[in-house]
């Protein structure tokens, strides 16, 4: 049955009650339409409605909408970072770029990290279990950035500066102008760590089982990716690594909770 805009549900994103139970609000507003309103314009509430979206050649990004939007210049870090990271780039581009990188995302290729994967939880695990509890999002927090960081070369005692930088980045969803220079300010900081880190691999001459070995052989062996693009998807991996896969092992846990059976 068709419904008009002036009658579509409404999401306060930044509300209390989003924030304590986002899969609930949703829920709600579900019931009354497949799209709701929200502060920022609308949001797909439809599993089938949302795929009929994303293959529609009419859809596109908004990345550089949104670059335009901070008042950054074209040469800053965010715009660096933001108009040419993987889900924002189209046709031509992104067909390359996912062609290139995709060997490296295959279920086989994951399964070799797995061991590492396991021991990493296992280790965040026996770290709280002598208190007999813990507070789930710090351990959702620590994993990923964890695996994700191991996998890139980073090392383990400069995680904290990157949960710091990861940090204010994902404030970027607020779409806010006041946290712009912020996040440019650590996206700096990323691509001048992501360099010394890609140089120090090279300088060494070693040859690593990790995902970082194989995006670097893509730009220096294969040549099917540039040194630049190489940098941004180091940033971007990190990214999703971090702030996405927190909040999804935070969302996964919540529905176990509602859904024990």
């Amino acid at each position: 049955m068709p419904i008009s805009e002036s009658e579509l549900p409404e999401i306060d994103i930044f509300s209390d009650d989003f924030s304590r139970d986002p899969i609930a609000i949703m829920q709600q507003a579900r019931d009354k339409s497949w799209v709701a309103k929200f502060s920022m314009g609308h949001a797909v509430l439809d599993f089938a409605a949302m795929k009929d979206i994303l293959s529609d050649p009419r859809v596109r990004t908004p990345n550089k909408d949104i670059t335009a939007m901070s008042g950054l210049p074209e040469v800053s870090a965010f715009a660096r970072f933001n108009n040419h990271f993987l889900l924002a780039l189209e046709g031509d581009d992104h067909d390359r770029m996912r062609k290139a990188v995709s060997s490296a995302f295959t279920p086989r290729a994951a399964n070799k990290h797995r061991p590492f994967m396991r021991e990493t939880i296992n280790g965040i695990l026996d770290d709280r279990a002598a208190s007999g509890q813990c507070d789930f999002v710090d351990i959702a927090s620590q994993y990923p950035i964890t695996v994700m960081c191991r996998l890139l070369g980073v090392d383990a005692g400069d995680i904290p500066d990157f949960e710091a930088w990861l940090e204010a980045i994902g404030e970027a969803f607020a779409l806010s102008p006041e946290v712009y220079q912020k996040i440019d300010s650590a996206l700096e900081n990323m691509f001048d760590y992501a360099e010394q880190v890609i140089e120090a691999r090279l300088d060494s001459g070693e040859i690593y089982d990790d995902l970082l070995q194989s995006l670097l052989e893509l730009a220096t062996v294969e040549k099917v990716i540039t040194r630049e693009e190489l940098l941004v998807l180091v940033l971007n991996l990190l990214s999703a690594g971090y702030d996405t896969t927190k909040n999804q092992l935070i969302l996964c846990m919540k529905v176990l909770l509602d859904r024990p059976d």
